[in-house]
């Protein structure tokens, strides 16, 4: 389970290469940098950013938070490319994305981008 420091903007001490926090616990960071790709580091090594509203980084923050909220045993809602928005059951999280069985028993992995709790209208 990641800890409060999900969603926020982070850089490398000394770096202007930013990210967002997809997973931390006390000892390191899973960092999704603005380059499209998720680094592991050390949270002792990174240190809050600041970036411009428009920025990617902050509509990524948002849906780090959100994930991060998500709790296992819950319904939760997600997008499946050639099916559209489905429902099922959130029943394993790891660092940046979850398992979820569908109500047709049917197993998915859905990233951490594509999940939303079932009790919040998308779209």
């Amino acid at each position: 389970m990641t800890d409060g420091l999900a969603g926020a903007i982070v850089q490398a001490r000394g770096s202007t290469v930013r990210g967002v926090v997809v997973f931390s616990n006390e000892e390191e960071c899973d960092v999704f940098l603005e380059a499209g790709f998720v680094k592991r580091t050390k949270r002792a090594s990174i240190e809050t950013a600041t970036c411009e509203t428009e920025s990617p980084l902050h509509e990524l923050s948002g849906e780090a938070r959100l994930f991060a909220s998500l709790d296992e045993g819950k319904r939760v809602r997600f997008d499946e490319p050639e099916r559209g928005l489905q429902e099922g059951l959130l029943f394993e999280k790891c660092r940046y994305g979850a398992l979820v069985a569908k109500d047709d028993g049917t197993i998915v992995a859905v990233g951490f981008r594509k999940l939303w709790p079932a009790d919040i209208a998308v779209g």
